[in-house]
């Protein structure tokens, strides 16, 4: 640990706030001490290594200031405050000993760091819209981004249009009576593809998958298996393990421009609902805006017809808790509904 790194902690415990400095990872100590000593900061209450999209990163919680909180002043704290957000480009880390700190739900340790591990709860904060605990941080709202007509706010895939040309496994199956043995798999009956159906019923009996009853009493993690594969496929396995019906179809996109294989897509190709945004025509960043409270959109629909966007993770009872009612289900409400639910919101006057 560096020498600027050492004795951070008073022999009577305060909190501590501080602020994340993100570091190139080479960065020698004598550099950071430098750039500290420059900008008018000599302490590192904390030294952390973080994730980020271009390999790990060394981050510094740099001490804006420490003191009691029974003792403190309001006007020092609000410009500890202050400083803080406005070094650490919003975001705020609060180094609260134990023994002083008010109990928190949320509370959680330091991730490495010169100070003795269970001596503090870690309470994270931002401005904006901004997530502390994920580092995850949201653009602010613009009207272009609520539109499909838009490209700030259409589906990238489907281009706001919420359908794209894919393969239709109502055509791909069309008699949901017929077992896979008989073959339900209607392109994989040809002598063409005959060896595909042989892998079907091969991998299917070791995954024990039925393969004498009706596809329509199959359940719906059966019918996962025969469409998306084996959950654990790894590329060139196709021999050990079973790759499902949409890796067959992929492997025909590719292989496109030889044979009849445009001729064979083309009869199990329509129009489908987009995979990325669920036919909602917009971006992800765009259906996760809610407006209303929980009380109001209960009184107009229903929380099991909510729709959850495609990518949010979010489990299924704690959706249904989820206050107010995104774009696309305003899009799907029937006119009365509609005036119901902004006749009963208290927008802010426009002021313009």
């Amino acid at each position: 640990m560096p020498s600027w790194c050492s004795a951070q902690l008073p022999s009577d415990p305060r909190v501590v706030l501080t602020f994340p400095v993100e570091l190139p990872t080479n960065t020698s100590a004598s550099e950071v001490e430098q750039w500290l000593s420059a900008s008018g900061f000599t302490k590192v209450q904390a030294e952390r290594e973080v994730a980020t999209p271009t390999g790990p990163r060394k981050v510094l919680d740099v001490v804006a200031d420490r003191f009691r909180l029974k003792n403190a002043e309001k006007v020092r704290v609000i410009e500890a405050i202050e400083t803080a957000l406005k070094r650490g480009a919003g975001r705020l880390n609060v180094y609260a000993p134990k023994e002083e700190a008010a109990p928190r739900p949320d509370a959680e340790p330091p991730q490495g760091g010169a100070s003795p591990s269970g001596a503090f709860d870690l309470w994270r904060y931002s401005t904006g819209l901004h997530c502390p605990d994920s580092d995850r941080r949201y653009a602010d709202p613009i009207p272009s981004a609520f539109s499909f007509n838009s490209a700030v706010g259409a589906c990238e895939v489907c281009r706001g249009f919420g359908r794209v040309i894919g393969v239709d496994y109502n055509l791909v199956i069309p008699n949901d009576k017929l077992t896979l043995r008989a073959g339900a798999i209607k392109p994989m009956q040809t002598p063409a593809w005959q060896e595909c159906q042989d892998d079907l019923m091969r991998h299917a009996e070791i995954a024990g998958i039925p393969r004498d009853t009706p596809w329509s009493k199959l359940t719906p993690e059966q019918k996962h298996w025969v469409i998306n594969g084996t959950p654990s496929y790894k590329e060139g396995q196709w021999g050990k393990q079973w790759y499902g019906v949409k890796r067959f179809f992929a492997y025909l996109e590719s292989k496109a421009l030889q044979n009849a294989h445009p001729v064979m897509l083309s009869k199990y190709r329509s129009y489908t609902p987009c995979e990325t945004c669920g036919g909602a025509r917009l971006k992800l960043e765009s259906l996760l805006w809610r407006i209303g409270s929980k009380d109001l959109a209960d009184s107009v629909l229903s929380p099991t017809k909510r729709f959850m966007p495609a990518g949010c993770k979010v489990e299924p009872g704690n959706s249904e808790a989820l206050p107010g009612l995104c774009l696309h289900d305003l899009m799907q409400l029937p006119i009365d509904k509609l005036r119901h639910f902004f006749g009963r919101i208290d927008a802010p006057a426009d002021t313009r």
